[in-house]
């Protein structure tokens, strides 16, 4: 089973040193957005992160040695400007049929970028999201959640700052047999227009329930300071 985690600066502290250096030095994916950028497969980590140059390394190691081995880099390289934004995090996710799916630079962007690698020698399978019969333009801040079994994709659609259009937050489910990926429940919840944004803290599932809990930021006033939960 794999299990998907969250990172910090203090992760590797003594555990092995990456052999790529990271963009922002001692962090894994950005100092804002970090999210599953390090999943275990039975006994393997995966490692994601924009290397200083701006590719995506991706790294494996064994749990007992500590140490990376030698990275690979997929072909696409995003400028600095972009990944210093803050908004550009790496997410990676696995599922039961035996890919690595790895998605990156989306902020509010009509090109998101998704790679399909098949696992354990991370071979790539494909590369763009292949969907069915839903909008894949204009994606922001995407996460990989539930289980090899159930592979999902959060993120939010049509959500630019200062828009002044309704911005919904949605959900796709993998589907292993025809390898694709179809829409859970879209909209998930659609949100008035800003200048509230929502930005997701976490979803849970029990049965047919799924609960999400976000934060909403008034960026005219920089407030964070409202937590809310749904349950849908």
């Amino acid at each position: 089973m794999a299990l998907v985690g969250t990172t910090s600066e203090t992760v590797f502290a003594g555990a092995g040193e990456l052999p790529v250096p990271a963009y922002s030095s001692s962090c894994i994916n950005t100092g804002i957005f970090r999210r599953n950028a390090l999943i275990t497969i039975g006994s393997i980590q995966v490692i994601s992160y924009f290397a200083s140059d701006g590719r995506i390394a991706i790294l494996c190691r064994s749990v007992k040695t500590g140490q990376f081995n030698e990275a690979l880099f997929l072909d696409s390289k995003m400028s600095g400007r972009m990944i210093g934004d803050g908004h550009q995090a790496v997410n990676i996710g696995y599922s039961a049929d035996g890919y690595v799916h790895v998605i990156w630079g989306c902020h509010d962007t009509k090109d998101p970028k998704y790679t399909k690698l098949r696992w354990p020698d991370l071979n790539i399978v494909s590369e763009g999201l292949v969907s069915r019969d839903i909008d894949v333009s204009r994606l922001s801040y995407p996460q990989f959640y539930g289980t090899p079994m159930d592979l999902k994709l959060l993120f939010r659609r049509d959500s630019a700052e200062g828009a002044d259009n309704p911005y919904d937050q949605c959900i796709w489910r993998y589907d292993e047999e025809g390898g694709a990926w179809s829409s859970l429940q879209n909209p998930l919840i659609t949100f008035p227009p800003a200048p509230q944004l929502a930005y997701m803290n976490g979803m849970g599932e029990s049965g047919d329930t799924i609960a999400i809990a976000y934060t909403i930021r008034r960026y005219d006033i920089m407030d964070v300071s409202d937590v809310h939960m749904r349950v849908k």
